[in-house]
């Protein structure tokens, strides 16, 4: 990336392996220390800590910091084969993701990435999948994230949470309450739906991959190279 304020050069991004839910955090220095300290802050601290971890094989995480930090927390670092770097795509391809939205959004303001990077993050974690139809927020959270336009252009649910009387605020919480346990039970759900959509897509995929291949039949003593 650009050199910005206060020298921020490079950006270090999470992927959640199936809700597709991106952090990421400018870093002035691709240090260990700094990997470690996005590791406790944005993953940790937030979601609690994870079940294994996948990292290509750079310095900053291929070191005994990182691998001490994962063992404390009994987490399962694992890293990609430089033979097979499509087991680290997901990353790969939300750097990809996050790379092309903040250049639509600069212009020649090229230095101003930071600023513009939690914008940029909102924007990608709420928006729906072309496959799934879900966010990776409600994939994350149960609930479908509040936007602007709700706010410009009363939504029911803003509607209602505008419109309570002081006397009906204990109504209020029990029905928005029991509407929340709602959406949690209906949760695992959606993550089903999710990941059956994501899995018809993927044959799909192969199936028109595979309409255009022609298998080539080599015999003995034919020429391969």
């Amino acid at each position: 990336m650009p050199t910005a304020m206060k020298g921020y050069k490079w950006i270090l991004v999470a992927v959640d392996y199936f809700t597709k839910w991106i952090e990421a955090k400018p870093l002035t220095q691709p240090t260990a220390q700094n990997v470690e300290n996005f590791l406790w802050a944005n993953i940790v601290c937030r979601y609690g800590i994870p079940m294994v971890i996948i990292t290509d094989n750079g310095t900053p995480f291929a070191n005994q910091r990182i691998h001490d930090f994962c063992g404390e927390h009994q987490i399962n670092l694992k890293y990609a084969s430089v033979w097979h770097p499509h087991t680290n795509g997901q990353a790969e391809a939300a750097n990809k993701n996050i790379l092309n939205i903040l250049k639509k959004r600069l212009d020649g303001a090229k230095a101003r990435w930071p600023e513009e990077l939690p914008g940029v993050l909102w924007a990608y974690n709420t928006a729906p999948s072309e496959v799934t139809q879900e966010s990776p927020f409600s994939l994350s959270f149960g609930m479908d994230v509040v936007i602007p336009v709700e706010l410009e252009h009363l939504s029911p649910r803003i509607e209602a949470a505008a419109s309570f009387e002081p006397e009906a605020l204990q109504t209020w919480v029990d029905e928005n309450n029991d509407s929340r346990r709602v959406d949690l039970d209906l949760l695992e759900k959606r993550r089903e739906l999710a990941a059956i959509k994501r899995l018809e897509h993927k044959r799909r995929i192969e199936r028109y991959y595979n309409r255009r291949v022609n298998p080539k039949v080599f015999g003995k003593g034919d020429l391969v190279l």
